[in-house]
């Protein structure tokens, strides 16, 4: 078990600093999936000299259960589908019609955590996409998928705990995955910190305005 998000971070760190060297002009770009991944996010940023932004994906719930995820969608529109759809009887358009509301929702989220800042280009950068924990990583397949199309040179997922299954299901899409804990039985993130505290917008919007982007 993490004392905290900022505990897992550390060794996160610590790992990704042993898989690639880091200097001046691979200055790795750290996409963090908020909330809970922004805290994360900014201490891998701050260790390995890196840019942090954030990586904006929303959940889209089963129209007769909203506790039941069924995929995520980017801000800019990349759709990801959990396997529950092939059997789910969903309403014609049902996917399209959500993702484009969660899509709109993900635009006012941008303008909350990064007002007047244009999202850095990943493009032939190592981008590393930060969670501080997954369960289906439908959220996190959603933020990959979009992330590829910029065509960084190498991606990377890290996060503290998630179950062995999802690990090697997004070991197919990326380039490399760092997982801190892969329990054999995956209860909750949450279980895995003693301290798992709600993570704000504004905690988020400070985090994102600490760092390099403050001297650019």
């Amino acid at each position: 078990m993490f004392r905290n998000r900022e505990e897992a971070a550390d060794q996160l760190a610590a790992q990704l600093a042993l898989r690639f060297c880091v200097s001046d002009t691979e200055n790795p770009l750290i996409l963090a999936i908020p909330p809970g991944g922004v805290p994360i996010g900014r201490v891998i940023a701050d260790e390995l000299a890196g840019e942090l932004d954030v990586v904006l994906v929303h959940r889209i719930a089963s129209p007769g259960d909203p506790d039941l995820g069924i995929g995520s969608v980017s801000e800019t529109g990349e759709i990801s589908v959990s396997d529950s759809v092939r059997w789910a009887q969903l309403p014609e358009n049902y996917i399209f019609e959500e993702a484009h509301r969660q899509k709109v929702l993900l635009c006012g989220y941008r303008s909350r955590y990064t007002p007047g800042w244009s999202p850095p280009d990943p493009a032939g950068r190592i981008v590393v996409i930060v969670a501080d924990g997954m369960v289906r990583g439908t959220t996190m397949l959603a933020a990959v998928r979009a992330v590829r199309k910029a065509q960084p040179s190498r991606v990377i997922v890290a996060a503290g705990v998630a179950p062995r299954d999802t690990a090697k299901r997004l070991a197919t899409e990326v380039d490399d995955v760092v997982i801190l804990q892969l329990p054999h039985k995956f209860s909750s993130v949450g279980d895995y910190f003693q301290d798992f505290r709600r993570v704000s917008d504004q905690d988020v919007a400070s985090s994102l305005a600490r760092g390099p982007r403050l001297l650019h």
